[in-house]
């Protein structure tokens, strides 16, 4: 899993990310958007709860198929 984090801010002991994750096996690969929360205590993470658009997900996977079929 690649991540490439577009938006990170932090108030308090909560963290937000907005990213993109790419998921690669063998030669398939897709990309979709993820949004991240994270609270922590003491230097630890303890909530990590991250959500996804279906539709992104669904777009990404329908992407990477195509690349696979095509060989690009």
């Amino acid at each position: 899993v690649v991540i490439e984090t577009h938006h990170c801010a932090a108030t308090g002991d909560v963290v937000l990310t907005d990213r993109t994750d790419t998921i690669t096996y063998k030669r398939y690969s897709t990309s979709f958007w993820v949004r991240g929360t994270f609270r922590v205590e003491d230097g630890l993470i303890v909530l990590w709860d991250d959500a996804f658009g279906w539709g992104s997900f669904l777009r990404g996977s329908l992407l990477g198929l195509g690349r696979l079929a095509t060989g690009r």
